[in-house]
């Protein structure tokens, strides 16, 4: 069953525009037998039940899709693609028209695209690349970021045309372009490095003793967060990349996503639940909770009309 709470400080107007914002949607990674009993009927049109279990997801506005095992799906249980390896991550092209699938398999990897609207199209696969480890694409739509190995090539999104490529420190094993393509950050679960994309000089680098669960930008692009296994996130400014702000207690912080005014960021803090953190105010959060488990990710994402869900 689902629920929100909010802690002491969720009592203040920011909390409750917190709260309010939590309310708006439920489209969890969950798979789970039971609705909660507190959603209306109208919300209830926003629970997509799933015969298997999200493994990760990504979206194009509000359609979003996700995968498990050899296959990527979208809402409706439909299979978009399959794969003869298992899936490890999935990727929308920010354009809408097709989306990126990195699968491996006994340490090779392969990459391919596959058409968002035509299912089971596959539009090309990149055979130059033997064994990838991350992928993304950057936000105009104009490359996509493959690694290998201590590489990071960079192709043509629409023509598949490899442009460039630059050497890392470390095999990445996740990767993000901001969202005005000024930085590419790369860690490999220990190690962060963050590159000006057009210079390709290194910008800031963390050597942390503790996992880096995930990386992210604010979709201004003026924030940069860390989260790690430790339950610390930890956000800085992409000027000098000074802290703005610790957050502790986030549990074993599984993931994090920028709220697209940037005014909150989500944190999949547990197997049961979600923290909403105000940026404004380190002490106001609120939570969406679980009881049965089976929380692995979350984002916010917005629907043709602009309107934000979570």
């Amino acid at each position: 069953m689902s629920k929100i709470e909010k802690n002491k400080a969720g009592t203040s107007p920011k909390g409750k525009s917190i709260l309010k914002l939590g309310l708006l949607c439920v489209c969890l990674c969950i798979t789970s037998n039971s609705t909660s009993q507190t959603i209306s009927e109208k919300e209830k049109d926003y629970v997509y039940k799933q015969k298997v279990t999200p493994t990760d997801m990504d979206n194009y506005l509000f359609s979003t899709y996700y995968y498990n095992e050899k296959k990527v799906y979208n809402l409706r249980n439909l299979i978009q693609s399959s794969t003869s390896e298992p899936i490890s991550s999935l990727k929308i092209n920010p354009s809408g028209t097709s989306y990126a699938v990195l699968s491996t398999v006994n340490d090779k990897g392969k990459v391919r695209i596959f058409d968002l609207w035509i299912a089971k199209k596959l539009l090309h696969e990149f055979k130059e690349v033997k064994n990838p480890t991350a992928i993304c694409y950057s936000t105009d739509a104009q490359r996509l970021a493959i690694a290998e190995g201590n590489e990071i090539f960079f192709f043509n999104a629409r023509t598949y045309e490899l442009v460039e490529k630059m050497t890392t420190p470390f095999t990445p094993t996740k990767m993000v372009i901001s969202p005005e393509n000024y930085f590419l950050a790369a860690t490999n679960g220990n190690q962060v490095h963050v590159w000006n994309l057009e210079s390709k000089n290194i910008r800031k680098e963390f050597d942390l003793d503790v996992t880096v669960n995930d990386i992210a930008f604010s979709d201004n692009g003026d924030t940069f967060a860390l989260l790690t296994a430790d339950g610390l996130l930890t956000t800085y400014d992409t000027k000098q990349f000074f802290i703005l702000q610790s957050y502790d207690a986030m549990g074993n912080a599984k993931a994090c996503h920028f709220h697209p005014e940037g005014k909150y960021v989500a944190v999949v803090s547990g197997d049961s639940r979600i923290s909403l953190i105000n940026l404004m105010d380190n002490t106001d959060r609120s939570f969406i909770d679980n009881e049965e488990g089976g929380i692995s990710t979350s984002k916010f994402v917005k629907d043709g009309k602009k309107q934000i869900y979570l």
